[in-house]
């Protein structure tokens, strides 16, 4: 039997009245039979065990008289007396015990040493609730960023899209390869070239690897180079690898391909800002000239633009090319640009295209 019960049945409490101690108004069951019921769906054996853990003894506070008398119907003195201790029990103790939870009778039991052992247990239980539970919370409740590898807040994929820098590859173009050529620009020496579209209007890409094969006219290899480029948003754009010396190796044909996966950035397109003026080609006979003028027409500047010349023969083949960088053009201003090849070429020039490439880091 549970002590909570026991000091009850020490003050004849139960023998007496058994058919009044409940827990509280709230819906706890009178328990006459107190190993049978519950309170709010508790046993009271099992609140007894928790008042014992919290003080020595669980005991209750009599009214004050000089002894219970038990209750009778007879109209004496001893009836009366019993007769209004049951109502004092009934208005005063469950009035000052109801309307709370079943656990606070058991509470006001207690010695004050005992209150304050639960009070400093409950202090040191919520604050392990606090160290412990705040971390563990943290830890799986994280702000979603754009590298936290899931798909969470208004993202469209892992990662990207939404309030996301990277753009999810699904939403983009590939980058279209249009065509390769390998030129010669003195014996045993080539230019390649890789004629590369981008399509997305504001898409972009950085660090994107690459590879030159070179194969001679039996499939041989001759030479491969590898490299790593942006690609600009909307745009056409040459991949340029100079000086691949071959020696006597004549390379018959060359492929290009991407080796990484592109990784698309939103970026805009700044290129209608530079204006490019060219002056046409001169010295065609021997040493063949380009000269070039390029215009910033916007309000910052533009830096590392890579700058292509493609010279095209009568029927429209790309036959050779080169390539310059410009480090920084200043808003409102012009810098010039020469371009120049060692030798004439071998077939009529039809026509001069001047391609610029600007830096994704823009």
């Amino acid at each position: 039997m549970s002590i909570l019960l026991e000091s009850f049945e020490n003050h004849n409490l139960f023998a007496i009245y058994p058919h009044i101690f409940r827990c509280d108004t709230l819906g706890c069951v009178v328990f006459g039979q107190y190993h049978t019921k519950k309170c709010k769906g508790v046993p009271f054996e099992y609140l007894s065990f928790l008042s014992w853990w919290f003080g020595d003894r669980a005991t209750p506070v009599l009214i004050p008289n000089t002894e219970v008398k038990p209750v009778s119907t007879d109209g004496s003195r001893k009836a009366r007396v019993g007769h209004r201790q049951l109502r004092e029990l009934k208005t005063k103790y469950f009035a000052k015990y109801g309307g709370v939870f079943c656990f606070s009778g058991i509470i006001e039991f207690m010695s004050w040493s005992s209150k304050n052992r639960s009070i400093y247990l409950g202090g040191l239980i919520l604050i392990l609730v606090i160290v412990f539970a705040l971390p563990v919370y943290n830890i799986f409740n994280k702000e979603p960023t754009c590298f936290d590898g899931k798909q969470n807040s208004n993202e469209r994929g892992v990662d990207c899209g939404g309030g996301c820098e990277k753009i999810c590859g699904f939403t983009v173009a590939e980058p279209l390869i249009l065509w390769t050529r390998s030129f010669e620009v003195r014996d045993g020496v080539y230019n390649s070239v890789a004629m590369i579209e981008n399509p997305n209007l504001s898409a972009g890409a950085q660090d994107v690897f690459y590879t030159f094969t070179l194969l001679d006219d039996k499939g041989v290899l001759v030479y491969e180079r590898k490299g790593k480029t942006d690609i600009p948003a909307q745009t056409r754009f040459p991949i340029f690898e100079g000086t691949i010396v071959t020696r006597e190796r004549a390379p018959d044909k060359t492929f290009f391909e991407f080796t990484s996966k592109v990784e698309w950035l939103t970026q805009e397109n700044i290129s209608s800002n530079l204006r490019i003026n060219k002056r046409g080609i001169i010295n065609t006979d021997s040493s063949p000239r380009v000269d070039v003028e390029l215009e910033n027409r916007g309000f910052v500047s533009i830096k590392d633009v890579e700058l292509f010349a493609i010279i095209y023969d009568m029927a429209d083949n790309a036959m050779a090319s080169s390539k310059t960088l410009v480090e920084n053009i200043s808003p409102d201003s012009m810098e010039k640009v020469t371009f120049t090849w060692p030798n004439p070429f071998k077939s009529p020039i039809g026509r001069v295209e001047i391609l610029p490439k600007f830096g994704t880091r823009n």
